[in-house]
């Protein structure tokens, strides 16, 4: 998980205010594969539960973005996961 605070200054909805508990939280998740569909949906509800407990925030205000598999494309330590 990447997390990267975005200070309530420079956040903007459409043109409104919005309060620091009501931010939303932005989640990308990388897997060297995709998993399949039902997995994904499991492991979306349970990271959104888990996320916004952990950060004191509604599950609706997580958002969860599934980047393209990483086999191929993705080195850890300067070896390339294949």
């Amino acid at each position: 998980m990447r997390m990267t605070e975005l200070p309530n200054e420079r956040y903007a909805e459409n043109g409104t205010t919005v309060e620091d508990n009501d931010l939303p939280v932005f989640v990308h998740v990388l897997h060297a594969d995709w998993p399949e569909e039902d997995i994904r949906f499991k492991e979306a509800e349970a990271l959104a539960v888990a996320v916004a407990a952990s950060l004191g925030r509604q599950v609706e205000h997580v958002h969860i973005e599934y980047a393209p598999p990483g086999r191929g494309r993705v080195a850890f330590g300067g070896k390339l996961v294949v």
